[in-house]
């Protein structure tokens, strides 16, 4: 667990975006915090599972996001992103994953995620979708939105392709 050292520079640097990051895969661990921690207003602590995550956010907090790998030990489904929620009060978590589908970002969304990153993006791309998290916002990949259900509706619903794109 990379927490004390950290702590003590992000503090000393004044980095404004406090991440958890909690995943059981050592290698995503590692580039998000080589990467995240290289920009100038975030600064990253991770842990490989949600009672670590949760004993982490209670001890070593506070933090402005919390992301949490779906698949990990000890989520149980969204059930452990409840479990974060119930503690988190105001901080934002979100659901990251290496296989979002539609239904789960739906699903986690309606349970109260911030949103759901998956961990196809880009390096890059998480660490805005960190920052747009950290504005207010709910993150949800394009992709996921354009998915083809709506396509689906469209054919067999009331609605005319138009009044569906409407809608």
């Amino acid at each position: 667990m990379q927490l004390a050292a950290q702590n003590d520079q992000s503090s000393k640097e004044g980095k404004s975006i406090r991440v958890l990051v909690a995943d059981d895969h050592e290698m995503i661990l590692d580039i998000a915090r080589m990467y995240l921690d290289q920009q100038h207003d975030m600064s990253v602590d991770t842990v490989v599972d949600l009672e670590t995550a949760l004993i982490t956010f209670r001890d070593y907090g506070p933090f402005d996001i919390v992301l949490l790998d779906y698949n990990m030990p000890g989520m149980f489904g969204l059930e452990g992103l409840k479990r974060m929620l119930a503690i988190a009060g105001e901080v934002p978590v979100a659901i990251f994953t290496g296989s979002p589908s539609r239904t789960l970002m739906n699903e986690a969304i309606e349970a109260g995620a911030a949103g759901i990153i998956s961990k196809t993006i880009p390096v890059k791309s998480l660490a805005h979708s960190i920052r747009f998290i950290h504005s207010g916002e709910t993150y949800m990949p394009l992709h996921l939105i354009k998915d083809d259900p709506k396509k689906d509706a469209i054919n067999k619903g009331p609605l005319s392709a138009r009044e569906m794109t409407v809608l």
